[in-house]
């Protein structure tokens, strides 16, 4: 019952069709946010997947974004376009809650969400196509175990009925953290075993919660639903950022393991590039044969094993698709 509940608050999927969930039940829904993340992440890494293999790597970036924001009906995003009206137009505690409880959007709330969708974009369209799927899961579902931990650390910062889903979360017990931890970790896994140095990022979301924490503790001695929503997309935004910074350790390794260590995964990187580096043994004709193309994107090249010895290269002029 208190998953069911979790997923009626933060999807707007017809979960509210299953049973009727008593009010008490989402006091407990962020101890299954990571959980939920398993659904949302998921529906992302499958879209991107179709998607990549009937349009451009661009189109299935966006179709993947919009994805989520449908799923969840945009509620981190309006969570994040409050934040930053509230703490960038706010002076004093009061007005900062104020503003963040009024449902219009301001200035600060349409740059904020201009600038977090436009680095989003960005972000995902650099993953490499390997792994993507389980980036996009794992990322999700680790970001919000983190930002879960904001309601272990700070009080609510209104009274229950003044809240605009009229509820006040309760903290984590022991239990609860250990299932959330490892409903956020496990996703990750694969992700981990094909790039062990993403160990290294772990700590990431879990920084900007903190930082986060300590900004909420100082403006406004508290938090709210807005801030928690607005903490998992920063969060997961940094984590991304983070990653980017460590591409290309994850696609050497992933290069090494499957097509060898002179192999690139260059091309997973810019899958817009229509032009091809042909590697050719030194004195042998420059007829070589192209590699494979794959008819549903006629736009990118397939690597084929094994891989072609070290030579002097040959660009390949652009195709005219």
């Amino acid at each position: 019952m208190r998953l069911l509940a979790a997923l009626i608050f933060f999807t707007r999927l017809p979960f509210w069709r299953i049973a009727e969930v008593p009010p008490r039940y989402y006091k407990e829904v962020v101890n299954y946010w990571p959980l939920v993340g398993w659904l949302t992440g998921g529906v992302m890494a499958g879209i991107l997947w179709l998607t990549s293999h009937c349009f451009s790597w661009e189109i299935a970036v966006l179709l993947t974004m919009l994805s989520r924001i449908l799923l969840t009906g945009a509620l981190h995003e309006d969570g994040l376009a409050d934040f930053c009206d509230g703490f960038g137009g706010g002076t004093t505690r009061e007005r900062i809650l104020s503003i963040m409880k009024d449902s219009h959007i301001g200035t600060y709330g349409v740059i904020g969400l201009i600038c977090y969708l436009g680095m989003f974009y960005l972000l995902i369209y650099r993953l490499p196509m390997a792994i993507a799927p389980w980036l996009i899961v794992g990322f999700d579902t680790w970001s919000k175990f983190c930002s879960a931990q904001i309601i272990n650390l700070l009080p609510y910062t209104r009274k229950e009925e003044e809240s605009k889903a009229r509820v006040i979360y309760n903290r984590m017990s022991p239990g609860n953290w250990i299932m959330a931890f490892i409903c956020g970790l496990l996703p990750l896994v694969p992700a981990l075993l094909a790039c062990p140095s993403l160990v290294l990022l772990l700590p990431v979301p879990l920084l900007v919660t903190l930082a986060l924490v300590h900004l909420m503790r100082k403006k406004i001695q508290g938090y709210t639903g807005d801030c928690c929503g607005a903490t998992f997309l920063l969060s997961e935004l940094a984590l991304y950022l983070m990653s980017n910074c460590f591409s290309l350790i994850c696609h050497e390794s992933i290069s090494h393991q499957t097509y060898g260590s002179r192999c690139s995964f260059r091309h997973m990187l810019r899958p817009d590039r229509c032009s091809l580096k042909v590697h050719l043994r030194s004195g042998s004709s420059t007829n070589a044969p192209q590699p494979e193309r794959n008819p549903l994107r006629p736009c990118i090249f397939q690597p084929v094993k094994p891989c072609p010895p070290a030579g002097r290269l040959l660009r390949l002029p652009r195709s005219g698709m």
